[in-house]
């Protein structure tokens, strides 16, 4: 997941989303934000919708 992928959506929730539901595979969510605690909150919501056992998880990349 591409830090631009992120930043072309309105919203981290709504690009975790679309990310999962076009790729295949394990997915890993990129929190790339200076509030690295939301941005796991948002991504963990996500992950609890999705109803499948691709395997997930989380990338931080913040410099905080």
């Amino acid at each position: 997941m591409a830090h631009s992928f992120i930043e072309a959506l309105p919203a981290e929730a709504e690009a975790f989303r679309t990310f999962a539901r076009n790729t295949t595979g394990p997915v890993t969510f990129l929190v790339d934000t200076y509030d690295t605690e939301r941005g796991v909150r948002i991504a963990a919501s996500v992950l609890r919708e999705l109803e499948d056992d691709r395997g997930f998880g989380v990338r931080l990349d913040s410099g905080d």
